[in-house]
């Protein structure tokens, strides 16, 4: 049994808590328990602190589970409000768990500590929940564009002009998520997930389907759109090394702006300079 310890502390800003709050959060940590539980050939259990599952958040915890075919991911939900990664840690062992650190060796947040598994290892590639249909035999593309993160959305005239290049394709767009028409592609992950798995892409931005998506589609069949200067998630970048399409029928970046995307993210040093002169600001 192996025993996962959610952290508690944010690996971008210093003082602030991780709290799963996105949709891609929590679609990522049992992905990442499932991924650990097929590759290592044993169960797992995820511990999540109190400030990880309060109020809807444990509904939807276990609506993503509903999603996978195994039992071997087990989630600990503990009434317990952890101030930071050790107060989590001595609480656990108080209780005889001993739990088990785990970071993301590629693409490591500034704040964060290599301690424990290397998890970014078995999560190249993520291996997919069904066999996807053909390619080329869909005729629609499931899209989402809302997102939490301001960061990461794009204006409606880009969106529309973006959309418009696969309608001249032939395909028809179906949007999920927050924007959806249908309430059962706004409400229900399942009616979701059954809807990307029989898509010819999924397009959108870095959030919540961009996770549910990898879980149905090859990388390739996943385009994500961003640009220049805004903020990427390591999930992100990974989803690009595995294959993802970045801006496939939008503006292109060049070779120079993805280095510095990539270096921006990589370099603790640059980082915790920037957040030293955003916090004085």
């Amino acid at each position: 049994m192996l025993e996962i310890m959610v952290p508690v502390e944010s690996v971008r800003s210093p003082g602030t808590k991780y709290t799963a709050q996105g949709l891609g959060d929590r679609l990522h940590l049992i992905t990442l328990g499932w991924v650990l539980s097929e590759k290592l050939k044993g169960s797992v259990r995820l511990h999540l602190s109190r400030d990880h599952w309060l109020g809807k958040k444990r509904e939807s915890f276990h609506e993503i589970l509903e999603l996978f075919p195994t039992r071997n991911i087990e989630l600990i939900f503990h009434d317990y409000s952890a101030q930071d990664n050790q107060d989590f840690r001595r609480y656990l062992l108080s209780i005889n768990i001993g739990p088990q650190d785990f970071f993301y060796g590629d693409f490591p947040g500034w704040n964060e500590s290599r301690v424990g598994i290397d998890v970014s290892k078995y999560l190249s590639p993520i291996p997919l929940l069904q066999r996807p249909i053909e390619s080329g035999v869909s005729s629609y593309i499931t899209c989402q564009w809302d997102s939490t993160g301001s960061q990461r959305k794009l204006s409606e005239d880009e969106i529309s002009k973006i959309v418009d290049g696969y309608k001249r394709d032939g395909f028809s767009v179906i949007t999920v998520g927050g924007s959806a028409p249908e309430r059962k592609y706004r409400d229900s992950l399942s009616s979701i997930a059954k809807l990307i798995s029989g898509a010819e892409f999924h397009i959108g931005v870095d959030s919540g389907f961009m996770h549910l998506a990898q879980l149905y589609l090859p990388p390739e069949r996943i385009h994500v759109y961003s640009k220049f200067g805004r903020y990427w998630s390591h999930h992100l970048f990974r989803g690009l090394k595995n294959g993802i399409i970045l801006n496939a029928k939008g503006k292109k970046m060049s070779w120079l702006e993805l280095r510095y995307a990539e270096l921006r993210y990589n370099s603790p040093r640059l980082m915790k300079f920037k957040h030293s002169i955003s916090s004085k600001g």
